[in-house]
């Protein structure tokens, strides 16, 4: 998964030199492939929230025992450990990013590609390119605020204090927000995909 990201960028990167920019070409060697790859990526990138989500229903649902239990803290350390990584893994994804930002800056292209460009980077997982955090990082961070809570009793009715049903909801509306980000990729790449097959017609 994390190679297909890397691989849509350097794609991005490496055609955005060329300096012969016509639209047929752009289409048919960037904008095409790269929504074919995104889609794929898409996928797979909703899954890892979805499996958060059902790591995290196990827990609303009793299957690891009461909250403050040892078991109920070991699943929400495991949640913690599965995002952590995929933190990780997506760095290399941000760093290109904010170099594919960069050069559609200085590149001339028309109105239709920028606004698929804008799309696309609106869409990865790390949001605004030049964030600290991603998404799964925030995610993380909530999920761990709340393990620490139950550690400690005297916050447990806290105001800090959120719970799982709680947690659940917003891994739901990362997903759905990413969901809605995609919607947007797919709106921007149909006036090329029609203008392509205009021209080609033509």
């Amino acid at each position: 998964m994390i190679d297909s990201f890397l691989a849509i960028i350097d794609r991005i990167l490496k055609l955005l030199t060329i300096r012969e920019k016509r639209f047929d070409r752009l289409f048919s060697e960037l904008w095409e492939p790269t929504f074919a790859d995104l889609l794929i990526v898409h996928r797979n990138y909703v899954e890892i929230f979805e499996k958060a989500r059902a790591m995290l229903g196990s827990l609303q649902a009793g299957h690891a025992g009461k909250e403050g239990s040892e078991t109920y803290i070991d699943k929400l350390a495991e949640i913690s450990q599965y995002l952590s990584q995929q933190r990780i893994e997506f760095e290399p994804v941000r760093r290109k990013l904010i170099a594919l930002i960069d050069a559609v800056e200085v590149t001339d292209l028309d109105n239709m590609s920028k606004t698929f460009v804008e799309a696309l980077v609106a869409y990865f997982p790390t949001g605004t390119p030049r964030r600290v955090s991603t998404e799964a990082a925030e995610v993380l961070s909530v999920i761990e605020a709340y393990r620490k809570s139950i550690l400690d009793a005297s916050t447990q009715n806290g105001p800090d204090h959120m719970s799982v049903n709680e947690l659940v909801f917003y891994v739901h509306d990362v997903i759905r927000r990413h969901r809605q980000a995609w919607s947007v990729v797919c709106e921007a790449y149909a006036p090329l995909r029609i203008a392509h097959a205009k021209r080609t017609i033509l």
